[in-house]
């Protein structure tokens, strides 16, 4: 529980943190190296608290809230506090580095790190404190005692119980709270500063008048302040724009080079590009996108490597940390779960939802979560009263290994550390839709979908089934889960109805396209493919191959493939991975 806040930087931003924390009953250590400034901050607060004193929107006195601020020309005071926000001016980026490197003998250790930066890269910025686990973006609206909004910047090692605290902190001050991932200009200013650039334009092209500029936009939709006026609120003037602006696009310009030129490898070419995005250099960047990107991530081996390590290493994290008095159990557990594979189910929730702006922590949990349910399924699919296999993954299969009950037993102890999992990511961001993920995953899973594609599956070896009964099962026990797969990440994000249903479509047609796949690959090479081959035939299982011949089964497998890209147009060029991904289904049978 947070007691007591640190504000680097006394200037008008400083002050005002400094003030509302204040105000909000938190003691308050606002630290400057100048002490004229300190001053300046001081008359100001009492200043600004007497007016809000008078205009009754505080009820404590001036004098009770001051009486918990303290003003300090060193950063050794703020020893003692729980989070420590810096504010110094953005001009010199190096400065907040220098900053950091002075505080961090001092803080305490498990205290909270921000900045207060409107538009400077927060993951960097983590880096250079030395406590990128523990550090944010905490970004108030100028003025502070009477803007609302607060932006919280997720960077990328920011654990997730430091956004929670930032997340009470900056309710407790009365103000609400957005998330944005850590991206050039946050939201506030990746929408306001273009806007503004375009006033300018607007202006210097002889279109309209300042006073028509600020009047169209404030009375036409309802902005409370033109953009222009707002220019120079926040100090900055029509002059500093354009060399802003000229200065971020030779920036890029450079950026396309080098990414041309291979001088930035390929997973932080990704990156580069999104970065790049609605910058002037789209062109430029979608022509690099076709003759680089897309051509080296077709193969998906590497983006597919670095998956499955990440979640194999969550997984067994996960196994570990889970309790059970049965060694056996655990045993069979951790051996179903972690008997190899690509992975390539979890993937697709880690990319779907970093699509979608998802945390990694959330995201590693729901892939884990899926994997758990997949193990679950293969353990009980390769029992004797299924389909007996001895083979898995070029391994003896879990009952061969332990037993029918242990491996029945192991199964069902995955499913339940799946839900288990999923019940774990709610927060105040995902506010009941944790309970609509795990009804979906019910659905999936459950008498609507896989368990009953088994039991058909099993009436089946008795008296037979047409080809619409075999396409049913093939629903059922694969289709089902994989749409459940891509629309979690959209269930968590509370997408819109057109993305829902585009990830759904994508989820169905990558389910039938794997089963088909599956079907063609049952007539391979079991050494080569790590797995019992011919077994559909020896046992004289009905499949789409059976019914309708390789060649004919190979026509639909690329019509589902056909069928699953048209869905991701949705997505356009951000959806070359999953495009990639469905279209190795076709080069594996090939």
């Amino acid at each position: 529980m947070l007691k007591s806040v640190g504000v680097i930087g006394s200037g008008q931003m400083g002050r005002g943190i400094a003030q509302v924390a204040a105000t909000s009953g938190y003691f308050v250590i606002l630290s400057d190296v100048s002490e004229e400034a300190l001053d300046l901050a001081q008359k100001e607060i009492q200043k600004s608290l007497s007016k809000l004193h008078e205009k009754g929107k505080i009820s404590e006195s001036p004098d009770q809230i001051f009486s918990r601020l303290k003003m300090e020309t060193t950063v050794e005071s703020l020893g003692v506090c729980d989070l420590v926000i810096e504010a110094v001016p953005e001009e010199d980026e190096s400065l907040k580095g220098q900053v950091y490197e002075k505080l961090a003998p001092y803080l305490k250790e498990n205290a909270i790190l921000a900045s207060n930066t409107s538009y400077i890269g927060i993951s960097g910025l983590g880096e250079s404190s030395g406590h990128p686990h523990r550090f944010l973006g905490v970004h108030f609206m100028n003025p502070v005692p009477l803007m609302p909004l607060v932006e919280i910047i997720v960077g990328d090692k920011t654990e997730q119980d430091v956004c929670d605290v930032a997340y009470r902190f900056v309710e407790s001050l009365g103000k609400t709270s957005v998330t944005s991932r850590d991206r050039p200009g946050f939201i506030i200013n990746r929408i306001l500063m273009p806007m503004i650039n375009e006033a300018i334009f607007v202006f210097s092209e002889g279109v309209a008048t300042v006073e028509d500029i600020d009047k169209g936009m404030e009375l036409g939709t309802h902005h409370p302040m033109g953009p222009l006026k707002l220019a120079d609120f926040i100090e900055r003037t029509a002059e500093t724009f354009p060399k802003t602006f000229e200065e971020a696009m030779a920036e890029l310009e450079n950026l396309v080079r080098r990414l041309e030129s291979g001088d930035i490898p390929l997973d932080q070419s990704i990156q580069a590009y999104e970065r790049g995005r609605g910058t002037g250099l789209e062109m430029a960047l979608n022509n690099f996108m076709e003759k680089h990107i897309r051509s080296e991530a077709t193969d998906l081996k590497g983006t597919l490597a670095v998956a499955q390590e990440k979640v194999n290493r969550h997984l067994e994290s996960v196994l570990q940390q889970t309790p059970s008095p049965s060694r056996r159990l655990k045993e069979a557990m951790t051996y179903g779960a972690l008997s190899g594979g690509k992975r390539l189910r979890a993937f697709l929730v880690l990319h779907i939802g970093e699509l979608l702006n998802l945390p990694e922590r959330v995201l590693l949990d729901l892939a884990a979560a899926v994997e758990c349910v997949h193990a679950y399924s293969l353990l009980h699919d390769d029992l004797p009263c299924m389909d007996d296999a001895p083979l898995r993954r070029g391994r003896p299969t879990c009952h061969r290994v332990f037993d029918d009950g242990t491996a029945l037993l192991a199964g069902n102890a995955l499913l339940t550390i799946a839900f288990q999992l999923i019940s774990r990511l709610e927060d105040h961001r995902m506010s009941g839709r944790c309970c609509y993920l795990i009804s979906a995953l019910c659905e999936a899973v459950g008498s609507q979908g896989m368990m009953s594609g088994q039991v058909l599956d099993l009436t089946e070896k008795v008296g037979g089934l047409s080809l619409e009964e075999t396409l049913v099962i093939d629903d059922l026990k694969t289709g089902a889960f994989f749409r459940f797969i891509c629309v979690a990440p959209a269930i968590l994000v509370g997408a819109s109805e057109d993305l829902y249903l585009a990830l759904e479509k994508f989820g169905r047609h990558f389910g039938h396209a794997f089963q088909l796949q599956d079907d063609l690959l049952d007539l391979g090479d079991a050494e080569k493919d790590g797995k019992m081959v011919g077994q559909d035939m020896e046992r004289g299982c009905v499949t789409t191959v059976t019914l309708l011949g390789p060649k004919i089964v190979q026509e639909r497998l690329t019509e589902e493939v056909k069928k699953g890209l048209k869905a991701l147009s949705f997505f356009r060029e951000k959806g070359f991975l999953l495009e990639a991904l469905i279209k190795s289904l076709l080069r594996k049978t090939s």
